[in-house]
């Protein structure tokens, strides 16, 4: 039988980074890189085919999606490796979705 660990202040503060986290990656996925994957797919990367450079953009932030819904489960909301993981990944989330809401893809 394992020995319980109290729970402390720091212990909470790096569940709520890590599903806070979570939910933004989740939500910048949804809304920016599912659509412009799909929109890159569908068009063949446009006239000369330049928009399949973004596909490997757009599919590394997908696969943040990975750590960030594992993050949701009750025996991951503590884990450091995760939330280190998140971290990287709000960081390049936010650059990209940045990038493709800027006014050169409107």
């Amino acid at each position: 039988m394992q020995k319980q660990h109290p729970i402390t202040q720091d212990h909470i503060s790096i569940k709520i980074l890590n599903l806070t986290f979570s939910g933004f990656i989740i939500l910048s996925n949804i809304s920016v890189f599912f659509p412009h994957t799909f929109r890159i797919l569908k068009s063949g990367g446009g006239p000369f085919g330049y928009g399949v450079l973004l596909l490997p953009v757009t599919f590394i932030g997908i696969l943040y999606l990975i750590p960030a819904l594992l993050t949701f489960k009750r025996k991951n909301h503590y884990n450091r490796t995760l939330l280190w993981i998140n971290i990287t990944g709000i960081i390049g989330c936010a650059y990209w979705v940045y990038f493709f809401n800027s006014s050169l893809f409107s």
